[in-house]
């Protein structure tokens, strides 16, 4: 009989505030107001998916001592009509079986009826004392300014990379398998900044590694990218100002199939760092030393070390225009062929 798998965002996601990243100062707020007895009736929790609202919203309910039979969750994707809050509205008087509150968990929120959300508002305005609400939603913009305003606001920040990456870490740690520094980073990068599509790509990579290490071409022929020595080659021709081998090697980015976006993100990256190794301090050039695969490090620090190099802030500037231009490109390339041929020519 075969185990049943639990997912690594599922397996690893915090049990208690301590292990939520990225989110103090909301978790630190909720765990002040259960120890001064401050509770209000109502939470709205907002921000990108994947970054936690869900889980903090369990473990503040977990922490208020609420007993699993007295938490309650509601999808309001899937139960958004005025009959699905009329029943809730129904149950909420109530009182709860094992515990002092009883909590109610809304996710996406932001999708019920404007005639749910009239229904929803009169709770809202008179509740129970035993009831306490906690509403999830990515799109904050779209909740009426009526609920908003009877809530306590937590907006949840995107993690950083560094914080994805100390996940990945922890994970891969925890998992018993090894991975390298680069492909480290350009897991932490297609999560876009959600831990939920971080450990699922993790988890994508390790399905199908052969090994207990993951080095950076198992990751990179998962999600669509060239081998690290083409995007090296990218910026050496960028640091030589060569527009001609710069649109050569993207190019190849074409014939491989290659997730471009992806590609000048990393791209971004590794031109960051070298301004940060050419203008930064002993310490953030020792940080980016330790942090850094040494085989990648030897040509940014050689790109930096050059005072007629092509990489500059200018390059940086329009390899950003050129990520936010993609998301409108019919042909993904052509925003970054375009910052190439920018770049080092005054006329088209």
């Amino acid at each position: 009989m075969s185990s049943h798998h639990t997912v690594l965002y599922r397996k690893y996601r915090p049990k208690n505030f301590s292990q939520v990243r990225g989110q103090e100062h909301i978790t630190e707020t909720l765990e002040q107001a259960i120890s001064k007895k401050t509770l209000g009736h109502a939470y709205l929790f907002s921000g990108p998916r994947g970054t936690g609202k869900t889980s903090v919203a369990r473990i503040f309910a977990q922490a208020l001592g609420t007993h699993e039979h007295d938490i309650f969750e509601m999808d309001a994707a899937s139960n958004r009509k005025i009959e699905d809050v009329r029943e809730l509205r129904e149950a909420v008087f109530s009182l709860p079986m094992y515990s002092e509150h009883k909590v109610y968990i809304i996710d996406e929120v932001h999708m019920l009826t404007n005639e749910a959300f009239n229904a929803f508002l009169k709770t809202l305005e008179e509740p129970p004392q035993h009831a306490i609400f906690i509403l999830a939603t990515t799109e904050l913009h779209k909740v009426p300014e009526t609920i908003i305003s009877r809530c306590q606001v937590f907006r949840f920040k995107t993690p950083t990379q560094f914080i994805l990456s100390e996940a990945i870490k922890d994970v891969c740690k925890e998992e018993g398998f090894t991975i390298d520094e680069d492909a480290v980073e350009i897991i932490a990068m297609s999560g876009n900044g959600s831990f939920r599509d971080t450990l699922g790509t993790l988890e994508q990579v390790h399905a199908t590694a052969q090994k207990k290490h993951i080095d950076y071409d198992t990751v990179a022929k998962l999600i669509g990218l060239p081998p690290q020595q083409a995007l090296l080659q990218l910026l050496t021709s960028l640091d030589a100002k060569n527009t001609g081998d710069a649109l050569g090697v993207i190019r190849t980015f074409q014939t491989h199939n290659g997730d471009v976006p992806m590609i000048t993100r990393i791209i971004i990256e590794h031109i960051r760092f070298v301004m940060l190794l050419r203008f930064g301090n002993i310490l953030m050039q020792k940080h980016l030393q330790s942090s850094i695969p040494e085989f990648i490090l030897k040509h940014l620090e050689e790109y930096a070390k050059n005072k007629d190099s092509g990489i500059n802030s200018k390059t940086l500037e329009l390899f950003m225009q050129a990520l936010d231009s993609m998301r409108y490109a019919f042909i993904k390339e052509i925003p970054l062929e375009l910052a190439c041929i920018n770049l080092f020519n005054k006329k088209d």
